[in-house]
């Protein structure tokens, strides 16, 4: 039952926050930036609806004003949410390119500029991440991927793949661990 809740705040709440950062971009000239306020509040928003209660540690070592590219292990469907609202940084994701697909998700992660990864086809990622690399370079934001490519069955870390941390040597952007 508590997966079923959890299901539908999530889809309810990217529907609002979706569409009205979809809406309100329309009149931005940095775009994405809206996407991402509202991708905060998204995570906040389904957070405290499901009674998660979270906590945030070491945001002082960082530049407020600078960007990153977030690193955790993706063991739980929470990590996402958990991302967006305790991260205060413009932030996208590096996602499996089966999320484009999803109704107004993906047409919502596209808009805001996340980077869609195909996990079959080595070239396609490749090439997906040097177009990423060229953005990240002329229109700088923050990065939340998950390096093993998956999530965790048993929370275990598993093999890094090394795409999504490529981009942090070849933009200079420094690495932020995420646990």
């Amino acid at each position: 039952m508590r997966y079923l809740w959890v299901l539908f705040n999530a889809a309810i709440w990217t529907v609002v926050f979706g569409l009205l950062g979809i809406f309100a971009s329309i009149f931005e000239s940095n775009k994405g930036k809206t996407l991402g306020h509202c991708a905060r509040l998204w995570g906040k928003y389904i957070l405290f609806f499901t009674g998660v209660r979270y906590s945030v540690k070491g945001l002082e070592k960082l530049n407020p004003n600078g960007c990153y590219i977030f690193a955790g292990n993706h063991a739980s469907g929470y990590d996402i949410p958990l991302a967006f609202a305790g991260l205060p940084y413009w932030l996208i994701s590096i996602a499996k390119i089966e999320l484009k697909s999803v109704f107004i998700l993906g047409w919502v992660m596209k808009t805001a500029g996340h980077i869609f990864v195909d996990r079959r086809k080595r070239e396609s990622a490749i090439a997906s991440l040097e177009k990423s690399k060229k953005s990240l370079i002329n229109n700088p934001r923050s990065i939340l991927l998950f390096p093993e490519g998956t999530r965790t069955c048993d929370g275990e870390l598993g093999l890094f793949k090394r795409g999504g941390l490529m981009l942090s040597i070849e933009t200079g952007i420094p690495i932020g661990p995420v646990a």
